[in-house]
């Protein structure tokens, strides 16, 4: 990823260089680690209002 800008112009964008098999299944792998991450801290917040 490189951010581009022109000549000092409020606008700028990014250059990503195109998707393959192998960044794909990071991004995916990724996810399922974050929804799973977040399910845990979920349980264990419910569990601490329980106790």
């Amino acid at each position: 990823m490189k951010i581009e800008y022109a000549y000092g112009e409020a606008n700028a964008y990014l250059s990503l260089t195109p998707a393959d098999q192998t960044s794909i299944m990071a991004e995916m792998l990724q996810e399922q680690a974050a929804v799973f991450d977040y399910a845990i801290k979920r349980q264990a917040h419910r569990a601490s209002q329980v106790f």
